[in-house]
């Protein structure tokens, strides 16, 4: 089950009161028109063929004083009980430069996990759009775009998440345990950063087994500042790839990203997991796909989706030295000094 919660301008009529049904362009690039960059929407996404099913649902209160997530939330306990649904989610965060068609394709690869998925979509897909030349030309501008976009999207991730804690809660005491993850994608963690230091949903995180900072487009320079603020979780992972092509263009920008070095691994509180020069790995940035074909890489992903620890499993050493974990298998390494 993918459920999507976004601050993104409703492209279809936003005062139904019954659900409405669309595609993947339910949501556009641009802020709701009506609240702003704090008005959230939610809707249930299924794949169809070659298209998405999107069903957004109304924003109104029924006769018992109850939403329409509200009730959303109170179904899919029941579906959980009856075992119709798996009791562990991953509330996903993407990164720059994300359609919502994107952001879907996304979260269906986490889905494949055996995991349910609650997609946080902001619109970090603000153009300026045009030719492929056009697009390479201004792409330095449309992420500083993108960036501003986090920025003003810090009270929507604010209110997801209060709604989110207080659903959760409700479920304990429902007597129906639910597990939790959290996975922040790429300049996703720029937002959280900046969540984090504005002292909104820093305490709430308890409600997560794991919280992984996922090849993170944030600085590595200082970020045990607001990384060590998420101690309320269980257990927190930073995710490293040195030849990671997108933080490598990231960081002609901006400097080291917290994603693709080695170097000043010093917050006390998360793992850190260094995923370079293992088989099939290369230059990506998406990890967790599926088809990477790396066994030890989607054990683990699939171990921190599912609420688990992922470091102690086979094919992970750890690096005193480094101060993270390392693939014990790592023979891009190898070709690398063969070829120097």
């Amino acid at each position: 089950m993918i459920i999507v919660v976004s601050n993104r301008n409703v492209q279809v009529d936003p005062h139904s009161s019954t659900p409405v049904v669309g595609d993947e362009t339910l949501f556009g690039d641009d802020f709701n028109e009506e609240g702003g960059p704090a008005e959230l929407r939610v809707a249930i996404a299924e794949p169809k063929k070659k298209h998405w099913k999107l069903t957004l649902l109304p924003d109104t209160v029924d006769d018992q004083g109850a939403t329409a997530t509200e009730k959303l939330f109170r179904d899919t306990l029941e579906k959980i009980r009856k075992g119709k649904l798996s009791r562990n989610w991953v509330v996903f965060q993407h990164g720059f430069n994300q359609t919502l068609a994107k952001n879907l394709k996304k979260a269906r690869e986490i889905e494949s996990y055996g995991v349910n998925v609650i997609a946080f979509s902001w619109p970090s897909n603000p153009g300026p759009n045009g030719g492929f030349f056009k697009v390479v030309k201004n792409k330095r501008e449309e992420y500083a775009r993108a960036r501003a976009n986090a920025r003003l999207s810090i009270t929507a991730s604010d209110r997801f998440m209060e709604k989110l804690v207080r659903y959760f809660k409700a479920s304990v005491q429902d007597d129906c345990p639910v597990s939790l993850s959290l996975c922040v994608h790429s300049l996703g963690n720029y937002l959280l950063q900046r969540t984090i230091e504005e002292a909104l949903f820093a305490k709430d995180l308890g409600i997560f087994d794991n919280i992984i900072l996922h090849q993170a487009d944030a600085d590595n320079r200082g970020h045990s500042l607001w990384v060590d603020r998420l101690e309320d979780a269980k257990r927190v992972y930073v995710t490293i790839n040195l030849n990671d092509a997108i933080l490598k263009a990231s960081t002609v920008v901006n400097g080291r990203r917290l994603g693709n070095t080695r170097q000043n691994l010093d917050a006390r509180l998360p793992t850190y997991v260094d995923f370079s020069f293992g088989q099939n790995v290369g230059m990506e940035h998406r990890l967790f796909r599926p088809d990477i074909k790396n066994p030890v890489i989607k054990r683990f992903f699939r171990r921190v989706f599912n609420g688990k620890p992922g470091e102690n499993i086979p094919g992970l050493e750890y690096n005193p030295v480094m101060g993270a974990y390392q693939l014990t298998e790592r023979p891009g390494e190898t070709d690398m000094d063969e070829n120097a």
